[in-house]
């Protein structure tokens, strides 16, 4: 599975991106409001992530689809966007994200979020998108209302960083498919 944008590719991660992942997530800048990324993050982790990946890919039906984000020009590998918890049933599905530091502030996320939105709601059939992101995370929350996600609420120290031990208050942040574009 591939999408292409105008400046990214988003596939299924192999294991010469390894290195791309790591250099770009061992960061606490990048992994500090994540759940499931250490810090620091080495190599074998990257290369666990990639075996993970390729197990879930072969699922079926699909239930969880990671993607590495990659500039198209240069092939590099910058970041992390995928779906999980996927049901099928309910069309409902969880998105997170990661962008590597040097890479904020340049439309990518924005780019890929929204590329990966229009995936699930055509290609998967989904109904409804949730993202629950740490209260701290404004550039994050910020991305999701530009992506006309809607607050929703907020569940109080809902998740632990694994990269600082910290917990954290989620906002809840949902899109509908019959809301999007309008």
């Amino acid at each position: 599975m591939r999408i292409v944008t105008e400046r990214l590719i988003l596939r299924p991660p192999i294991l010469k991106d390894a290195a791309d992942i790591a250099e770009n997530v061992n960061d606490l800048a990048v992994s500090r409001y994540t759940a499931r990324i250490p810090f620091p993050y080495h190599i074998k982790y990257a290369k666990n992530f990639i075996k993970y990946c390729r197990q879930q890919g072969k699922q079926k039906p699909v239930t969880n689809v990671e993607l590495v984000i990659e500039l198209r020009v240069q092939k590099k590998v910058i970041g992390c966007a995928g779906l999980i918890r996927i049901d099928h049933y309910t069309g409902k599905a969880d998105i997170g994200y990661w962008i590597g530091k040097d890479y904020w502030q340049q439309g990518f996320g924005y780019e890929a979020v929204g590329a990966l939105i229009k995936y699930a709601f055509k290609k998967l059939k989904l109904q409804r998108l949730e993202a629950a992101i740490c209260r701290e995370n404004s550039a994050s929350q910020a991305l999701v209302r530009k992506l006309e996600f809607r607050k929703e609420g907020v569940r109080r120290r809902a998740g632990r960083s694994l990269a600082t031990g910290k917990w954290h208050d989620a906002v809840i942040y949902g899109l509908l498919k019959e809301k999007q574009g309008k």
